[in-house]
Formats: structure tokens, sequence, C-alpha cells
């Protein structure tokens, strides 16, 4: 669980704040109406540290996408030239609604 606060509403109430991290609840601290800073207990920060981070391989990311996409179509063949005219024709109407 976690609670959002504003930035001066998070250094007024530092020691309930301070409280409710030891109970593991995470504070989002939002600056200008934006979260901008999580704090949490050193627990957490060491339960997420000791995670390996994964990096996600871009190329493995796009082979198995392209993986995909052919064995949805079979053997059918991909109309690039149509899916591209057909986007620029919806791309072109979306911005007739928006301008009218």
């Amino acid at each position: 669980m976690s609670k959002t606060l504003s930035a001066t509403e998070a250094r007024i109430h530092l020691g309930e704040l301070l409280d409710d991290i030891e109970r593991n609840e995470a504070i989002v601290v939002e600056h200008a109406g934006a979260a901008e800073t999580v704090v949490v207990s050193i627990d957490e920060v060491e339960e997420l540290s000791a995670q390996p981070a994964e990096s996600p391989d871009w190329q493995q990311t796009l082979e198995r996408a392209r993986a995909l996409i052919r064995a949805d179509l079979g053997d059918r063949e991909l109309p690039i030239d149509d899916i591209i005219n057909r986007m620029r024709e919806e791309r072109s109407a979306e911005l007739d609604d928006a301008l009218h």
C-alpha cells in the first residue's frame, strides 16, 4: 500500500511518515502535482537491491515479436503499403476531427 502527499505535506508530517515507512508503506511525494519521489524503508531497498536487475535484450524482444507476427500471418503476406496508407488515412481523419 502507498500514500501520496505533496512535498510540503511530507515535510510537515515527516515524523508520521517515518512511522508509516517502518510499517512497509511506500510514500509517494509529489512536486507541482506530479509524482517525483518514492520513500521506502531500508528493508524494502535491500530487498529490491537483492533482486537481479533484468535488462531486456531489445534484439530478443524484437525477434519474439517477429515470430509472433509470422505465426499470426501464416502463409499470408504482410501488405505493408496498405497498412501504412491505412494508418495515414486514420491519422488524417483524427486530425480533421480534432480541428473541426
